[in-house]
């Protein structure tokens, strides 16, 4: 039988494409990155508004309070990269 459409997709690409797809349903924020292959989490969180400075971002990661893929993030370098979700906030950004 013969593959087509989306069943000829790996399953990262698969899992990205089903983000997209929530996320245009759910009306997700986009982060488009430019010039890097990822960001670091706190930048991330200045750059797009969450946070008014790095003291600020850095307390609310410690805190738990936000979500990378789902998972609570604990680490305020950790890296963003493309098709990722970062969650803070009831914001949900994902990271084109």
């Amino acid at each position: 039988m013969k593959r087509t459409g989306i069943e000829v997709l790996g399953r990262r690409t698969k899992t990205i494409f089903a983000r997209i797809m929530g996320g245009i349903l759910r009306n997700m924020e986009e982060f488009k990155l430019e010039r890097n292959e990822f960001i670091e989490l706190n930048d991330f969180m200045k750059l797009t508004g969450i946070c008014g400075s790095g003291g600020m971002a850095k307390t609310m990661i410690k805190e738990g309070k936000v979500m990378v893929d789902g998972k609570v993030e604990l680490r305020r370098r950790c890296k963003i990269r493309t098709g990722q979700i970062v969650i803070v906030e009831n914001r949900e950004i994902l990271v084109v």
